[in-house]
């Protein structure tokens, strides 16, 4: 499932296809996990917030979700397992 996030409207939305996810994510920075930030999310995250894009979640698993801007140029991952 692909879910949209706005701090403004968040939307949901699903079907994107897989070859076009896995375009989208060759071309985009990985932060690795927001996990390991210390509480401090690195500065382009910061600038596309205050940006108000539009970030796309993916689920990747039970508990493991990739954020991307593709606006930005970034991607991320977040293991809410515990």
């Amino acid at each position: 499932m692909v879910r949209f996030l706005s701090t403004i409207n968040p939307v949901r939305q699903g079907g994107l296809g897989m070859d076009m996810q896995s375009t989208a994510h060759e071309k985009l920075a990985d932060l690795g996990y927001a996990n390991g930030w210390g509480g401090k999310a690195p500065d382009i995250v910061r600038a596309c917030r205050a940006s108000k894009h539009s970030c796309k979640a993916t689920d990747l698993g039970r508990c493991l979700t990739e954020w991307r801007c593709e606006i930005c140029g970034y991607k991320y991952k977040v293991d809410s397992s515990g």
